[in-house]
């Protein structure tokens, strides 16, 4: 665990949320008399709203506006984010340690400052982050690395020097295409996708315990 770095995807990875998201896809779609698929939920996991909606009313044919749907997304997610979203077991952890150790980590997300902001504030995390990369400041989603990229130039640290914890297939081949080491945090994932992930990530583990008590022992 000796890397210059540690880069955090968030939702899925450090905050508990994907349930909330499965939610969400599933209810818009109701509502519409859609059915939700698990390939659809693939499909969105590494993408940036604007892409995801754009998906959406392809795929569905849906005659909506893009920023419509994001706004009944981000309308819909808002309080769980606020208030019941929690934190994957050992991360807080993992996290402090890293910050008493001077130990730069940054975010990597695809969310929305509004949910996001809020869900690290109120775990009492938000402290320990030295930088944030977000889907406002790059213009990909994950299936391109851009955006662990620019996360690494925000601590001024090189891919190779970096780990990411990430828990979809795109952004763990995408980060791994650009020389990052990978941990997939892989709770909550089907069979077919958990061996999907194990495949191309270096590490793979169902939350940070393992990896905070590594580092644990180097600071002993």
């Amino acid at each position: 665990m000796s890397y210059k770095a540690y880069i955090f995807d968030l939702d899925g990875t450090v905050l508990d949320s994907m349930g909330v998201w499965r939610n969400i896809d599933v209810e818009f779609l109701g509502k519409r008399n859609l059915t939700f698929t698990e390939e659809y939920a693939k499909a969105l996991s590494s993408m940036k709203l604007n892409l995801a909606a754009e998906y959406t009313i392809k795929l569905y044919g849906l005659k909506e506006e893009p920023q419509d749907i994001i706004n009944e997304w981000l309308g819909m997610a808002k309080d769980a984010f606020a208030y019941k979203v929690g934190l994957k077991p050992y991360a807080k952890e993992l996290l402090e340690t890293l910050h008493k150790n001077k130990i730069p980590a940054a975010v990597a997300t695809t969310s929305k400052k509004e949910l996001y902001l809020p869900a690290l504030e109120r775990n009492g995390i938000l402290g320990y982050f030295d930088a944030i990369a977000d889907s406002d400041m790059v213009a990909s989603g994950k299936d391109s690395p851009e955006i662990f990229l620019y996360a690494a130039k925000l601590l001024n640290q090189k891919p190779r020097d970096c780990i990411v914890f990430e828990d979809t297939a795109a952004g763990i081949g995408s980060a791994k295409s650009v020389g990052f080491t990978v941990a997939a945090i892989t709770d909550g994932e089907s069979e077919t996708k958990h061996a999907e992930i194990t495949k191309i990530a270096d590490f793979t583990a169902y939350d940070f315990e393992k990896f905070y008590k590594e580092l644990q022992k180097a600071f002993v």
